[in-house]
């Protein structure tokens, strides 16, 4: 996490000593520094034992000695190992060489965040349509994250991390990394017996900069809006440095210069997911979510509520039934979900995480369940002839009765 703190807790950022090429960390073998962070360094490293290439993230050694951020790591690669879905960086194992932990993460190739791609690419901002679709499916990373009981905490450009061409925006996938912060709503570092300040100063919500135990549900609706800003303008709203520059800009509602050439519509969304009020927010990403929807719709771009259903809060299993096609699990969008419970505080990291059984789906049409696929014996039909002639007999039998019993 590449978070600033407030004082009287200030960790001052110094230049960290890097493993060096073909270090062996376990069974992994480090080819090389991807980039680094407040918690630790990320580097390219090849598995000796089955030679796939995989991102390590290692703890810095300072914090590595302290037991506390030891225990923030861990839960960090507890939630991470346990997340399954298309748009959620999933953390793969925790490993251990000599006493020092490390976070192994599926590789993204080229390794691109939305960061580094709009601030060289998009300066101006990418393609409305095209951004409003990539908004969408990060909103699916933290609905998903939500529909598990798990505040991101720290969601901002750097942290979405993309697949596929760079130049060509239609082509991205979106995965959303980092749970850092998600460890320290978990485990929160306190000075004088209250939870300091750890966060990203232009990326903050207001009640973050409060502290991480203020963090909810709406706070990472905030920092979306500030994503969809900086998606759609190539520009941030804060240029916060510190947590006083940051304070400073909360106090006032954000700006919307930079989208005045942007449909009333999405201004309009964007400035409730930002509100300095948790509860003028958006209450929950799928709120959101239809919100942008109806920009989509009046953009031309038409996706109904099914639409926005299927996308969201999509699971995927591992396990498949042979087909080769993942299994998913699409929850009615109308029925009252985990995250609007969450509204008034944060759900602290449960050790086990519920999981979803996945609904499998068959190719086959569905068919009414006969008798006998119900462990019951199947009857026969019977022909219609037969039924007639023996009605046909009964009646006639009634009829002679009538009459013996008449004469």
């Amino acid at each position: 996490m590449n978070g600033l703190s407030a004082q009287p807790y200030r960790r001052k950022r110094k230049e960290h000593p890097r493993l060096p090429d073909d270090f062996q960390f376990g069974t992994y073998t480090v080819q090389g520094l991807i980039g680094k962070g407040g918690m630790g360094q990320v580097y390219v490293a090849t598995d000796s034992i089955y030679g796939n290439t995989v991102a390590l993230k290692v703890l810095h050694p300072e914090l590595h000695a302290d037991d506390g951020w030891r225990t923030r790591f861990n839960e960090e690669g507890l939630v991470g190992t346990r997340l399954k879905h298309p748009h959620v960086l999933s953390a793969r194992e925790l490993v251990e060489n000599e006493g020092r932990i490390a976070l192994v993460l599926d590789l993204i190739k080229g390794g691109q965040t939305v960061e580094k791609i709009v601030n060289r690419d998009f300066r101006n901002g990418v393609p409305l349509t095209i951004a409003l679709d990539l908004f969408l499916k990060i909103l699916q990373g933290i609905d998903y994250l939500h529909e598990k009981g798990i505040v991101h905490g720290d969601i901002k450009p750097e942290n979405v991390m993309i697949r596929g061409n760079a130049r060509e925006p239609e082509t991205w996938v979106p995965l959303v990394t980092d749970f850092g912060t998600v460890a320290l709503i978990a485990n929160p570092v306190e000075i004088e017996g209250k939870p300091a300040v750890v966060a990203t100063p232009r990326y903050a919500s207001p009640e973050h900069l409060l502290g991480v135990d203020r963090i909810e549900v709406r706070s990472d609706v905030y920092c979306l809006g500030l994503i969809l800003h900086f998606l759609v303008t190539g520009k941030h709203v804060s240029d916060a440095k510190n947590i006083q520059e940051a304070v400073s800009r909360v106090m006032n509602d954000v700006p919307i210069d930079a989208m005045a050439d942007h449909p009333a519509s999405l201004i309009e969304v964007f400035e409730r997911a930002t509100a300095r009020s948790p509860l003028r927010r958006y209450a929950n990403v799928r709120e959101l979510a239809l919100a942008i929807r109806d920009v989509l719709e009046e953009l031309g771009v038409q996706l109904g509520l099914e639409d926005v259903q299927a996308e969201l809060a999509t699971e995927v299993d591992d396990e498949t039934d042979g087909s080769g096609d993942a299994a998913v699990v699409s929850p009615d969008l109308s029925a009252p979900t985990p995250s609007s419970s969450l509204r008034g505080a944060v759900r602290p990291i449960a050790p086990e995480l519920e999981t979803v059984e996945p609904v499998k789906r068959d190719a086959t049409p569905a068919r009414p369940i006969s008798a006998a696929a119900q462990g019951q014996p199947e009857r026969e039909a019977v022909p219609l002839a037969v039924w007639v002639a023996g009605s046909v007999a009964a009646l006639l039998i009634v009829v002679i009765a009538v009459y013996s019993w008449a004469g």
